[in-house]
């Protein structure tokens, strides 16, 4: 069975550890697994059905020069465990025990810079969350982790176009499954009656793809709830988070595109995808008139102009002159290696922990110190500044004319427990966990409901979490999200 997605939209999403699909133990680490990514792709199949596809056991890595460390394995555990402390440092969280290395592999290529006649070895490190890759690249390209600097590769691909590269998928294009796993239950569309005559629906000519090359035509198959086999749905319930009429997951593995790696060559697939869904049109409206590509426009001999015939001649004579210096350089003296020769490592002899990190620790607070001034404005510039102002402002302006006392009708009871609770916004947001915009609205607005703080620190307030966690808003935004807050501070958010 082959099972066949046209590639419109791809997101991804981090969850649990489905057992028959994802790995749910790393032998690298020893220890279980708590979450892993899965891309979520959708489409519709080649009948038109609307479907969600998840992809698991794909996950995000980068390569790493390997230096011929020994023994080898305690290294890499080792590599892995700097990594993980490094990146709990680099957040704040220097006693977590979370793992974000999944494993490590190594693997022979050749470096993108420079020329090398030979593979040298690379460490391919896995991990659990795409979004921390790029705080690992910082630390090994600043030293911070075994204390000494990396040059990373592959990391500048981001994740689900990496998995695109790897597997052979291109937007627009179909995806091949030789194996998919149904969430049930099949939610068919109502509005189209005529399309479930019959289960068994199927054109008579299939549609052509690239991937038809190797695996045969794509499945044309209608599911229905009568013909998808058993052996095809989970075992146990799974919930279908999506409101399409197939969902599905996959393992990577089990993706056929990827074996075709090599058969597109000197073409674009995703035009060549457009052009044989055009001939199997015409094929379908019995069309027999010719499809090929347009014939490029006859352009004719041009006559080189004075200066291009000069230049060509200086050319010409400047390759003759090259070329008769290199033969007189060799008839001299002949090499004996082109390349220099190799340098004799020595294995390392000490004896390695592979469960105590090594980073450096000031370089690692510099990079932190340096992350967040590249993530984050200077509030001490002339225009935070300014919107600050701008902001308090208008706060106050509402505050006048909205609610002179913020505690004057509060029980005695509720009075006591906030004036109990005034203490400095700072050591309030650090029992705040804010993650997304509208958590820092929620936040915010459950702040001005609880605690009687003064609306100009409130605007900073606001300010400061969204530079904390890194979220972009334009100071408009900034501004509707304060009046916002201030017009409704008398209604309270009830959670």
């Amino acid at each position: 069975m082959v099972f066949s997605l046209r590639i419109v939209n791809a997101d991804f999403y981090t969850a649990d550890p489905m057992p028959g699909l994802d790995p749910v133990y790393s032998d690298f680490r020893s220890s279980k697994i708590v979450k892993v990514p899965v891309i979520r792709i959708f489409g519709s199949t080649p009948n038109g059905q609307k479907c969600c596809l998840h992809i698991h056991g794909v996950f995000p890595y980068i390569c790493v020069p390997y230096g011929g460390d020994e023994p080898r394995d305690a290294y890499l555990k080792q590599f892995a465990t700097s990594v993980d402390f490094a990146l709990h440092v680099s957040q704040g969280k220097a006693s977590s025990t979370s793992r974000h290395v999944h494993k490590i592999e190594i693997i022979s290529a050749r470096s993108f810079y420079g020329y090398h006649d030979e593979e040298q070895e690379f460490m391919k490190v896995y991990f659990y969350n795409p979004f921390v890759v790029t705080r690992v690249v910082e630390l090994l390209q600043s030293g911070a982790v075994m204390n000494k600097t990396f040059q990373p590769y592959e990391s500048h691909i981001p994740y689900i176009q990496q998995m695109f590269i790897d597997y052979n998928l291109y937007g627009m294009n179909l995806l091949n499954a030789s194996s998919v796993m149904f969430r049930t239950p099949i939610q068919l569309k109502q509005d189209d009656p005529a399309l479930y005559e019959d289960s068994s629906h199927s054109p008579v000519t299939p549609i052509l793809s690239p991937s038809s090359i190797t695996t045969g035509s794509p499945c044309e198959q209608f599911w229905t709830e009568e013909n998808v086999p058993r052996n095809c749905r989970h075992a146990s319930a799974v919930e279908r988070i999506s409101l399409c009429e197939l969902e599905v997951d996959v393992k990577a593995e089990h993706v056929m595109n990827q074996f075709e790696i090599g058969t597109s060559i000197g073409t674009n697939p995703g035009l060549l995808t457009i052009w044989q869904d055009e001939q199997q049109r015409r094929q379908d409206e019995n069309d027999t008139s010719d499809l090929g590509p347009p014939i490029s426009q006859e352009r004719g001999k041009i006559p080189l102009l004075e200066a291009e015939r000069r230049y060509k001649e200086r050319l010409e004579q400047i390759i003759v002159d090259r070329n008769l210096m290199i033969q007189s350089q060799a008839e001299d003296h002949v090499p004996s290696s082109i390349s220099p020769p190799p340098i004799e490592r020595e294995p390392s002899s000490f004896d390695i922990n592979e469960n105590t990190p090594i980073v450096d620790h000031s370089i690692l607070e510099e990079v932190t110190r340096s992350s967040q001034r590249a993530f984050s404005q200077e509030t001490g510039n002339a225009t935070d500044v300014e919107m600050i102002e701008i902001l308090a402002s208008l706060a106050e302006s509402q505050s006048q004319s909205r609610c002179q006392d913020p505690i004057g009708n509060v029980p005695e009871k509720k009075r006591k427990e906030k004036a109990l609770s005034l203490t400095p916004i700072s050591e309030l947001s650090n029992h705040i966990k804010v993650d997304i915009l509208v958590s820092i609205i929620f936040i915010t607005d459950i702040m001005i409901s609880k605690y009687p703080i003064p609306l100009r620190e409130l605007a900073v307030y606001c300010h400061e979490q969204c530079k904390r966690w890194r979220v972009v808003m334009p100071i408009a935004t900034k501004m509707c999200v304060v009046h916002f807050l201030c017009m409704n501070r008398s209604n309270h958010f009830q959670f």
